[in-house]
């Protein structure tokens, strides 16, 4: 009762914080961190704590007080945090929500709300333990010592993540800046959301789901902060590289529900807000050769069983990126071999046992490329197509791989009627 007194003073005089906080503060730390752990002390010690910052951090004379205050949790021990996960994540995602402007303009405030996140269990349960598809180091605590304290427990799960994911989703929707010191760390929790597996050893689709909603919106974000700065439009963000092998993973993943969701995602960041569409052709053969050529080739080697949706999702996610960029890709040197291998292993889909949606959809898919590239004079001229063209020939060669009844006549019909089948995911 002692203690939730001085809390309720401390909130009734507001005005008069800094002059009580001199008195109250060394009796506030004593709870949490000097009253043995997992006490009842300790623990409505750290429920205070939040109350404080739930109401009070908006204010930026005592903001640096609270904030050093919520650093003491990181101080204690894994287990404990653990243990007291729901309240913190919940007291964690109020503070957040009462106070839009916390790390909207200034990314280090991320840090503490992120190394919390990670803190209370995603580090230490669920986890896959994969090597990082990130391009650097994960800032995360699993390399220090205090990760240790829980890292070897048989304990049950003790909570939902779900809590700390919304309090990460906050911080990303809310925030206006990513840079060096915000982004890694948030692309490293959401790898571990990614990764996180059930009791089943299955990955958490609700929580993929989300994650990846999240990837997409920061993608969002850091292509229209690229697009601001002189000469940024011809290349990606920095980080959105990371935030695509993020995505390239989930497209791998074996639940179909995260895949399909994934490999959405992955088409609507590679093509965010049309300002992609002005990268240099050799960064979208990169993209082709490397980011979705696998992702295909993956899925056709994958288990029989659902292997026509999942092959579905990969076609649609691989030709609906191409088409608007592949007149551009035609240009380069390397396309001719390039396109006779995409025309190959689309049609090896046509000759898959129990893949009967996909050999209909894939004649569609491979007309929609054929007029782009007719329609940009790919194939001797502007809405023409001439016999001569070394590239209508290389068409007409894969070309008859999808059926031995396909004709010259058929393909040229296929590349000049005038509208495209829906190719989104």
């Amino acid at each position: 009762m002692r203690l939730e007194l001085v809390v309720a003073v401390l909130l009734q005089n507001r005005d008069r914080f800094m002059v009580l906080w001199l008195a109250v503060k060394p009796f506030l730390h004593e709870c949490i961190l000097g009253r043995g752990n997992g006490s009842l002390l300790q623990e409505r010690g750290v429920m205070s704590t939040m109350r404080l910052c739930s109401r009070l951090l908006h204010k930026r004379e005592v903001e640096e007080e609270l904030t050093a205050l919520l650093g003491l949790l990181l101080r204690l021990e894994g287990s404990v945090l653990v243990h007291l996960a729901p309240g913190v994540s919940r007291g964690l995602l109020t503070m957040l929500e009462n106070n839009p402007e916390f790390g909207k303009t200034r990314p280090e405030e991320w840090l503490l709300p992120l190394e919390l996140v990670q803190r209370m269990g995603l580090e230490h349960s669920g986890a896959t333990g994969e090597t990082s598809v990130l391009p650097f180091p994960s800032p995360s605590l699993a390399q220090s010592d205090q990760a240790s304290d829980y890292s070897h427990s048989q304990s049950p799960f003790p909570y939902t993540p779900g809590v700390s994911l919304e309090c990460l989703a906050h911080l990303v929707r809310n925030g206006q800046v990513f840079t060096q010191v915000n982004t890694p760390p948030t692309l490293s929790a959401l790898e571990k959301f990614l990764s996180f597996r059930g009791h089943a050893g299955e990955s958490t689709p609700q929580w993929c789901r989300r994650s990846l909603d999240l990837l997409l919106t920061i993608q969002t974000k850091l292509s229209k902060l690229q697009a601001s700065v002189p000469g940024g439009k011809s290349r990606w963000h920095p980080h959105s590289e990371a935030v695509f092998a993020l995505m390239i993973s989930s497209c791998k993943d074996p639940n179909e529900e995260v895949s399909h969701h994934a490999m959405r995602a992955l088409q609507r960041g590679l093509m965010v807000g049309g300002e992609s569409l002005s990268l240099p052709r050799e960064l979208w053969g990169k993209v082709m050769d490397e980011y979705l050529y696998p992702i295909m080739e993956q899925a056709s080697a994958g288990p029989s069983k659902a292997k026509d949706a999942r092959l579905m999702n990969a076609s649609l996610l691989f030709v609906g990126v191409l088409v608007p960029v592949v007149a551009k890709l035609a240009e380069t040197p390397k396309f001719n071999q390039n396109w006779r291998k995409y025309l190959s292993l689309l049609a090896s889909f046509t000759r898959m046992e129990g893949c009967g949606d996909l050999s209909r959809k894939v004649p569609l898919l491979v007309a929609a490329l054929l007029r782009r590239l007719c329609q940009s004079g790919s194939f001797g001229g502007i809405d023409k197509i001439s016999d001569s063209s070394v590239l209508w020939r290389a068409t007409l060669e894969s070309g008859f791989a999808f059926s031995p009844n396909l004709t010259p006549q058929s393909l040229f019909e296929m590349a000049t009627t005038d509208q495209d089948g829906d190719l989104s995911l």
